[in-house]
């Protein structure tokens, strides 16, 4: 049971944790945004075939789990586990996963806050590198930016 538990499913739902669901190529030069795009569209299918396998191996390791709990040899003098104790296990790893997937995307997000307001915390270091490419063009007296605001934002709105 011990292996179950720390093996299969506390050592995924820690990898799960920690998957990283955005490319972020730290020390990079700046994106382009469709760049940008393919990045994290490669790396979100990349990842999400990797949770997918720990979800799969978590919900098996708990099938399993259950199966040994029920044909585990009790004492006579107890009694059958009830369904509804089997119930609120497999329902805490349904939460345990939730609470790892819920950790690996505020993680993702926060770092994606953290790279695109980023801001130097000392006059000394070095001047940093925008994190998108942007070219400001002047057609007719005014000034248009390309990829527009609105189209940036669309893509790392937080």
């Amino acid at each position: 049971i011990n292996d179950i538990m720390d093996n299969r499913i506390e050592n995924n739902l820690k990898i799960v944790s920690k998957t990283a669901l955005v490319d972020l190529s730290v020390g990079a030069k700046p994106f382009a945004l469709d760049e940008f795009v393919e990045k994290q569209e490669k790396c979100i299918t990349e990842n999400s075939k990797e949770l997918k396998a720990k979800n799969m191996e978590v919900e098996q390791a708990v099938a399993d789990l259950r199966k040994i709990i029920i044909s585990y040899e009790r004492d006579p003098h107890v009694g059958p586990i009830s369904s509804e104790e089997m119930s609120k296990i497999i329902k805490y790893y349904y939460w345990s996963m939730y609470q790892a997937l819920l950790h690996a995307t505020k993680h993702s997000l926060n770092s994606l806050k953290e790279r695109v307001c980023e801001r130097k915390k000392d006059k000394k270091e070095p001047m940093m590198l925008p994190f998108f490419e942007v070219k400001v063009l002047l057609e007719g007296g005014s000034c248009v930016l390309s990829p527009d605001i609105k189209e940036t934002v669309s893509y790392t709105h937080l």
